[in-house]
């Protein structure tokens, strides 16, 4: 079947369901850059950096900044790194849910939710299926936004931070670090409802 108009979308949740899902992508994309920005605090020769955020996933560039951030002052700074992190790994999880999995349509006589069907790396044939009706994934837009700007505060902060002269001088302001954004929940696995069981008789 060739569609001539918008949208073509047969997914439970509809019209709503994809602006939803367009919002998380674009704050997605600009956590991204954030984390381009962060990254750029810890390697100073742009041609290295440039490569190695090219050539590196998401996950790598991640465990890349927690070995440069181990000597990272004071102390509430590399905590505060740590949490940003932290925050980017779970939005990257949440990411390649609701951007690599599949509609799963329910049967008429279940529960109308939107389910994800999406394979297991390292289980081929198998299948996860998670819930992700449209207030968790505007839900986890607005978390892909606040981890966004938590990264740019964290980059502030440290260039903030190098302006000032240690020992602390009469007049010099420290600098505060970001407020930390709350961990949004991984999305859940899908539960089937249990089917009732048989009514026993008497003999």
């Amino acid at each position: 079947m060739i569609r001539t108009e918008w949208p073509p979308s047969e997914m439970p949740g509809g019209d709503e369901y994809l602006i939803a899902l367009g919002a998380f992508v674009l704050h997605y994309n600009e956590a991204e850059m954030a984390l381009w920005t962060f990254f750029q605090l810890f390697i100073d020769k742009s041609e290295a950096r440039d490569f190695l955020f090219d050539n590196l996933h998401n996950r790598e560039r991640v465990d890349l900044i927690k070995i440069f951030a181990q000597d990272a002052s004071p102390e509430a700074f590399r905590d505060a790194i740590i949490y940003g992190l932290s925050c980017f790994d779970r939005l990257c999880e949440n990411r390649n849910i609701l951007l690599h999995g599949f509609a799963d349509h329910p049967a008429a006589d279940e529960p109308l939710d939107v389910r994800l069907l999406k394979r297991r790396a390292n289980s081929p044939g198998t299948l996860n299926v998670y819930v992700a009706p449209r207030d968790t994934v505007r839900a986890n837009a607005v978390f892909a936004e606040n981890v966004k700007w938590y990264l740019f505060g964290l980059s502030h902060y440290a260039d903030e931070k190098s302006k000032v002269t240690w020992p602390i001088s009469a007049g010099s302001t420290i600098p505060e670090l970001p407020p930390r954004p709350p961990r949004q929940d991984k999305l859940s696995l899908y539960k089937p409802p249990k089917a009732p069981e048989p009514e026993t008789r008497p003999a």
